[in-house]
């Protein structure tokens, strides 16, 4: 379907049950799209997504959606926005300045895991911040979600929790617009060299708990807080430069 040009809302239930959709061509003036508006679309495969506010259960059991692409026009994704759309595989956040706050996920209204939790995803690219106030070690976007292929964005700030989790590289070298490390974003991971810019200023608990990175390089020192036992069991850790700025390190 295209959807007129002067089209603002999609409103509740509009395509719900609509077996046969597998497009839609969404324009640049929609601002909403309302709750359960994509309900069991189960022909939907791909979808960009260009309206500033998803709502709640917005594309709920839409099984055969594969790629998702949310435009940096995108602000807010509301709570379990893609429950039970179990086979998505790519997720991409468009490139720009502003933020997008991204809601909870999960099985039921008692169960506030992860937006994307425990999907078996190939590729997710970040490329603007995203609020990741809604996030906990259970409750983050892509809690246990598997990610594959990683990638942040030049206008990324955070490094999601679990974002490198179990992440096996040479190394990696972070974009100069990050600025925190969440709580267990290196987690058991298998990184020999990590290249931070002069814009980290934080560091949170359990960052690299369990990882066997080697080297952690600051290219100009500003790192001002440690977060609990980040470092936690990095046995093979040889170098690690700290600023002399730093006011804080938990213990």
């Amino acid at each position: 379907i295209n959807l007129l040009n002067t089209l603002q809302y999609i409103e509740s239930y509009d395509y719900r049950d609509c077996f046969s959709l597998k497009n839609v061509n969404m324009n640049e003036k929609l601002t909403e799209i309302r709750y359960q508006s994509f309900y069991r679309c189960i022909g939907l495969k791909n979808v960009h997504i260009t309206a500033s506010i998803v709502g709640n259960n917005a594309f709920d059991y839409c099984t055969n959606l594969k790629e998702v692409v949310f435009s940096n026009n995108v602000n807010d994704v509301g709570s379990w926005a893609f429950n039970d759309s179990k086979n998505i595989k790519t997720i991409v956040f468009e490139e720009g300045k502003g933020e997008v706050y991204l809601g909870y996920g999960g099985t039921s209204s008692e169960t506030k895991y992860g937006l994307f939790y425990g999907l078996d995803l190939d590729s997710v690219y970040i490329g603007r911040g995203i609020n990741y106030s809604a996030a906990s070690k259970y409750h983050n976007p892509f809690y246990n979600a598997g990610i594959e292929q990683p990638e942040l964005g030049p206008y990324s700030t955070i490094i999601p929790p679990y974002w490198f989790a179990g992440a096996s590289k040479q190394e990696i070298v972070i974009s100069e617009y990050v600025s925190h490390v969440a709580p267990y974003a290196f987690y058991e991971s298998k990184i020999g060299r990590i290249v931070f810019p002069p814009a980290l200023i934080k560091i949170g608990e359990y960052a690299f708990a369990n990882s066997t990175v080697q080297e952690i390089i600051q290219t100009e020192s500003n790192l001002q807080e440690i977060g609990k036992s980040a470092f936690s069991s990095c046995v093979n850790i040889k170098g690690l430069i700290l600023a002399d700025g730093l006011t804080e390190v938990s213990p």
